[in-house]
């Protein structure tokens, strides 16, 4: 994935395979995100053209100015979560 690991993670790896370590929580959610794309990248293909549409610098910008219309938020989170 063109990513440099340390060898942290390899220890880590091993220490799993060898059922001497246990995964976290998010460490679980990261292989479920993998299993899915390699099993439907059409379906995350298209997830991930969906998202890049969707305006999260406007909703960043709304967040750390707490000035914003609700329902203008409201409807953008509608959004994000319908993308799914």
């Amino acid at each position: 994935m063109g990513v440099e690991y340390e060898k942290q993670f390899y220890h880590r790896v091993h220490a799993y395979m060898n059922g001497t370590g246990h995964l976290t929580q998010e460490e679980l959610e990261g292989i479920k995100a993998y299993k899915e794309v390699t099993e439907n990248p059409h379906g995350s293909g298209v997830y991930a053209y969906r998202m890049r549409k969707v305006k999260f610098d406007v909703l960043e910008r709304y967040m750390a100015s707490g000035i914003y219309n609700a329902t203008v938020v409201r409807n953008m989170f509608k959004h994000i979560r319908s993308i799914k």
